[in-house]
C-alpha cells in the first residue's frame, strides 16, 4: 500500500486553499476508484486555532475512502522556536504523517498537486525497489476547478505555465517536495525531513541528498505531477521569515553528490514520534504530550 500525506492548515495559504486541496483530493479519489489503487491519504492539520473551521469538517470524499486525519494542536506548535512567525512547520507535519503511515511506501507531495494519469498507472503496480528513491518533475498548471474530475486530469498538460525538469545529471532536487517516494524503512533511515524551526526552503532537497548519500539509486519517472497554479505562491513573499541559508544547502547537496555524505539529523523522535494519539473520531486523532520539539537551528 502507498501512503500519501497531505499537510495544511485553514489559513488560505497561497489563496483559494480549500479549492486547491479539494481538487487534489478529488483526483486521488478518482484514481482510487478507477484503478482500485491501494492507497491511504493521511491529512495532518497543523496548529488549528480557536474559532477556525477544521479542514476535516470541510472536505468531501466517499465514506469508504481510506483517509485519516491527524491534528497537531497549537499546544505542540507553540513549543517551537519561531512559532509566532511560522504558523505551519510543514516538514515536521510531513514527518508526522510518514511516521504513522500504514503503507510500506510513502510519497511526499503537497496538498495542491495532481498526479498525471500516466504516473498513477505506474504507481498502482507498486513495482518499487527498496534500493531506490523515486522522483517526478513538477509542472505548474492552471486548472478549471469546475470541470468534472475525469476531464480535469485529462486537461492538465494544456494549462502548463512552468516546467521543473531535471535539467541534466546530478541530484534532481528542483521542486522535490512535490514528489519523493521511497520505502517507509528508508524514510526512517534518513529520519524524514529536517525538523528545524525554520521555513522549509531546501528541506526537500536535503531529503533527496540524504537518500542518495545512504546509497539509494535515484529514479526519475518520465511522467509528471501537476501543481495547481495560484497567484500569490512562491518563496519570494516568505523571504523575510527565518529559513536556512543557500550556503548551507549548497554544502549539503555537494557533499551528498560528490562524497556520498549525508547530513546528520540525529533525531530518533522525528515526526513527534513519542506523542500520544487521542482518538477524536473513527478516522481522526489528535497528538498530545511527548517530548518538547527540537529547536536546533543549523549554521
Amino acid at each position: 500500500m502507498l501512503s500519501i500525506p497531505f499537510v495544511s492548515r485553514n489559513d488560505d495559504h497561497g489563496g483559494e486553499l480549500l479549492t486547491r486541496i479539494q481538487v487534489s483530493l478529488n483526483a486521488i479519489v478518482y484514481y482510487w476508484q478507477k484503478y482500485e489503487w491501494d492507497i491511504e491519504v493521511i491529512f495532518v492539520e497543523w496548529n488549528p486555532r480557536d474559532g477556525q473551521i477544521l479542514i476535516r469538517d470541510i472536505l468531501h470524499y466517499p465514506d469508504n475512502f481510506p483517509m485519516r486525519f491527524i491534528e497537531v494542536p497549537s499546544e505542540i506548535h507553540d513549543q517551537f522556536t519561531n512559532s509566532e512567525k511560522i504558523p505551519l512547520f510543514s516538514a515536521t507535519a510531513m514527518n508526522v504523517a510518514i511516521r504513522r503511515a500504514k503503507g510500506n511506501w510513502a510519497v511526499s507531495t503537497t496538498h495542491d498537486d495532481i498526479f498525471s494519469p500516466e504516473l498513477v498507472s505506474l504507481l498502482k503496480n507498486e513495482n518499487f525497489s527498496e534500493n531506490s528513491y523515486y522522483r517526478a518533475a513538477r509542472y505548474d498548471t492552471e486548472v478549471d476547478a469546475a470541470l468534472p474530475i475525469s476531464q480535469l486530469v485529462d486537461s492538465l498538460e494544456t494549462g502548463v505555465v512552468k516546467r521543473n525538469d531535471p535539467g541534466g545529471p546530478g541530484l534532481f532536487t528542483k521542486a522535490a517536495g512535490d514528489f519523493i517516494l521511497m520505502s517507509i524503512g528508508n524514510w526512517d533511515k534518513i529520519q524524514g525531513y529536517p525538523e528545524w524551526p525554520l521555513l522549509g526552503f531546501y528541506y526537500d532537497g536535503i531529503v533527496v541528498s540524504n537518500a542518495y548519500a545512504i546509497g539509494l539509486q535515484q529514479v526519475v519517472y518520465p511522467y509528471s505531477v501537476y501543481h495547481v497554479e495560484h497567484g500569490n505562491g512562491g518563496h519570494g513573499r516568505l523571504r523575510h521569515l527565518p529559513h536556512i541559508s543557500g550556503k548551507l544547502w549548497n554544502k549539503i547537496r555537494d557533499n551528498a553528490w560528490n562524497k556520498k555524505r549525508s547530513y546528520p539529523l540525529d533525531n530518533p523522535n522525528w515526526g513527534l514520534g513519542d506523542c500520544k494519539e487521542v482518538q477524536l473520531a473513527k478516522n481522526v486523532v489528535r497528538l498530545e504530550g511527548g517530548s518538547p520539539p527540537r529547536n536546533i537551528i543549523p549554521s
